[in-house]
């Protein structure tokens, strides 16, 4: 079973610009959660929606969920970097979270659908959210198997998509919609007309219409690291 952790981040302290704030974490961060053996891949995103809450996303593939509750192992990971505002002004060492709005949410893989469009890392990336409406799960999960996938895999540009459950946070309870969907194109140039198109159907229609919550937000790669010849 494989697991994946997903980490959105904004800058937020005035003396922190989006460079800085992204060095640190491209040079420092991203290795240091490589070392403790929380993650094995990194890949960031920056968003594309300018208006967007989280400017920038980090996905780690995790091989045990159970690692961010121990809190020996989570201390590997330093939480404050010289390169990071301190608490004064005109002072560094700070907390990351201090000076950055963050949300961390984890998910347990449930598929992963390989288009024929090519075996690479997308540029691009949908990632797409789902509240089914009560008591449709089984049905959700046989649309997007049965249909769905089939259909996006037709669109230009389109390389695979791996879903996700999301597993409750540490006060038990799910902090994020129960279902994502990570959709990877070639570019960052998304086909939004025949994306349209694959929603049509009655069975489409259905889930999307009837769903609690929908939400869909859309990424452009940065950079990667760890066993970045992998997919996740």
């Amino acid at each position: 079973m494989s697991y994946l952790l997903l980490a959105y981040s904004t800058p937020t302290h005035p003396s922190l610009s989006d460079s800085d704030f992204n060095t640190w974490y491209t040079t420092h961060h991203i290795t240091d959660v490589l070392s403790s053996s929380l993650a094995d891949l990194a890949i960031r995103y920056k968003s594309l929606d300018q208006d967007a809450r989280y400017r920038y996303l980090a996905a780690y593939r995790v091989a045990d969920p159970t690692f961010m509750a121990d809190a020996e192992k989570m201390a590997r990971i330093p939480d404050a970097h010289e390169m990071l505002p301190g608490k004064e002004e005109g002072t560094g060492g700070g907390r990351w979270a201090d000076v950055a709005d963050a949300k961390v949410l984890l998910y347990e893989r449930v598929q992963t659908f390989e288009g024929e469009g090519g075996s690479g890392k997308g540029q691009g990336l949908a990632v797409v959210g789902f509240d089914p409406a009560d008591g449709q799960d089984d049905d959700f999960d046989h649309w997007y198997r049965n249909e769905h996938l089939g259909k996006l895999s037709k669109c230009t540009g389109y390389l695979r998509t791996t879903r996700y459950k999301l597993l409750p946070g540490p006060d038990g309870k799910l902090d994020g919609v129960p279902y994502i969907a990570m959709h990877e194109y070639e570019t960052t140039n998304f086909p939004e007309e025949q994306i349209k198109e694959t929603v049509g159907t009655e069975w489409s229609k259905k889930h999307i219409q009837g769903a609690k919550k929908f939400e869909r937000g859309l990424w452009e790669y940065i950079v990667d690291a760890g066993k970045t010849d992998e997919k996740f």
